[in-house]
């Protein structure tokens, strides 16, 4: 009975501390659109007008379309590759 009221007892820390921490993540990301909003909603408005004319162009533009963009996000990502290091040099110190 102990064991179990133990493990529950770590359970629920653990709950608790998820959710702390899931809470701090929103808070930080509501902060950051707060600063970001211009730049967001120019990028919301340049994809609604991209898809919306995606759709009225129709399925075989649109799937062009949607081929380029997925491409150009694959050589993007490949491009900064190399910089993925320095954007973990914080989880390196903790470690």
């Amino acid at each position: 009975m102990g064991g179990a009221r133990a493990g529950a007892g770590r359970a629920y820390r653990r709950v608790v501390g998820l959710l702390q921490g899931g809470w701090l993540r929103a808070w930080a990301l509501a902060q950051l659109a707060r600063r970001q909003a211009r730049p967001a909603l120019a990028a919301l408005g340049a994809g609604v007008a991209v898809g919306y004319g995606c759709y009225l162009a129709g399925p075989a533009i649109a799937s062009a379309v949607s081929g380029l963009a997925g491409l150009t996000l694959t050589w993007v990502a490949l491009a900064l590759h190399p910089f993925w290091p320095l954007l973990q040099a914080d989880l390196i110190d903790r470690a």
